[in-house]
């Protein structure tokens, strides 16, 4: 996924979700101490850190850590990316590697 455009990034993770029949619907994916909302439907892709804090309600507050759709690419660091000009995809890009692997893990595709 190194190379991938923000289009061609947000039409593989769509069809990842397309076939796993998850399209559209948010799911909750635990990442170490992490837990996170992911969803994504025909025009967007986010992921939503939950904030775990037991003074806090539930889920609330947290933050959109990536938004991607085919217009936009919004990203918070995710870790350590390789440097180009855009640094918002590259960081989407190890977003979505993340996310795609605890897919793989918790909804096996379909079919």
């Amino acid at each position: 996924m190194k190379e991938v455009s923000k289009d061609q990034l947000f039409e593989i993770i769509h069809q990842e979700f397309l076939c796993r029949g998850v399209l559209g619907k948010a799911l909750r994916l635990k990442q170490g101490d992490s837990l996170f909302s992911v969803r994504c439907d025909e025009d967007c892709f986010t992921v939503y850190q939950i904030n775990q804090a037991s003074h806090l309600p539930p889920g609330l507050p947290g933050c959109v850590t990536l938004r991607l759709s085919k217009d936009e690419c919004f990203s918070l660091p995710c870790g350590r990316a390789p440097s180009t000009d855009d640094k918002h995809l590259d960081q989407a890009r190890l977003w979505a590697n993340q996310m795609l692997t605890l897919l793989d893990a918790t909804f096996p595709r379909k079919g």
